[in-house]
């Protein structure tokens, strides 16, 4: 690779490649996974925790999966997520402490992403769509997509965290659908990158870095002061004081006004005189 060609040189890399080193020093992680090419981070992570597991190997976590191609990534309600070179395709492998906060993981590692470039980015603001991707310039940054595995009858869940962000390249949402199912009329937002945005080249080690970190930072918060973590949530929320148009898991749909988040992180809908609790919904239009 031309990461390991280069070392002992004194050459600068491209903004948009990774510099590994710094990565592995300045990440806070256990182990990183580099290809130049996946299919689907979350897929690499999954099959690596079966593998080293049903070997009786040793995962030193968390674990980080980097690519810089993602060409079969996976988002919610069947979205195909891919993403070239120059932008952030990545998945963070982590054993969960606590069950009763796994519902929480979306949100609070959508809430570190934007910390995280809020950081980086003097005067910024970026927001949440419930319950899972990045907005900024209400335009689709990114987006979060958590999978659990229990690889082993005496382990614990490791969660798989996937994450993608437009960094120096925009990425354009595919949907694929099922002939069994019928999309809804909205499912996508317009993708926007960080260097259409703010006019510039960002560095990619730093922008990973840093999102890294602070995911890893806000994760154990979940465990003591999650409602802290909601609150912040809701006031970075797109839906604020908004009438919503909910798609339901039962393909039935709801309008009614965003009033928060559940403690277990659901969508709150004030709707005919009574407040729902949505978890699994489809945001279509607000």
């Amino acid at each position: 690779m031309l990461d390991e060609w280069v070392q002992g040189f004194n050459v600068q890399l491209p903004m948009e490649r990774f510099d590994l080193e710094r990565l592995r020093a300045e990440s806070g992680l256990g182990s990183l996974e580099f290809h130049s090419r996946l299919g689907s981070t979350n897929d690499f992570g999954l099959q690596l925790i079966r593998d080293k597991t049903q070997a009786h190997e040793t995962l030193l976590y968390p674990v980080l999966i980097l690519t810089e191609c993602q060409t079969a990534g996976r988002g919610q309600h069947q979205r195909v997520w891919n993403s070239g070179v120059g932008n952030l395709a990545c998945s963070l492998c982590l054993p969960i402490t606590r069950e009763r906060t796994r519902s929480l993981i979306p949100l609070a590692v959508g809430l570190a992403i934007c910390e995280a470039l809020e950081r980086l980015i003097q005067g910024s603001h970026f927001q949440l769509k419930w319950p899972n991707d990045i907005v900024c310039a209400e335009k689709k940054l990114g987006g979060v997509l958590i999978e659990v595995v229990q690889p082993s009858m005496t382990g614990g869940p490791i969660a798989v965290i996937g994450i993608g962000v437009n960094v120096n390249r925009p990425v354009i949402l595919e949907l694929e659908l099922n002939s069994d199912r019928k999309a809804p009329s909205k499912l996508t937002m317009t993708p926007i990158s960080l260097k259409e945005q703010f006019r510039y080249e960002f560095d990619l080690t730093d922008v990973t870095i840093s999102i890294i970190r602070q995911v890893l930072t806000r994760l154990p918060m979940l465990d003591s002061d999650s409602s802290a973590m909601l609150q912040n949530c809701d006031r970075r929320m797109v839906f604020r004081g908004k009438e919503v148009e909910l798609v339901l898991p039962d393909r039935q749909q709801l309008r009614g006004r965003y009033v928060g988040l559940s403690d277990m992180g659901e969508l709150l809908v004030a709707s005919e005189g009574k407040t729902v609790a949505c978890a699994g919904a489809l945001a279509v239009s607000w």
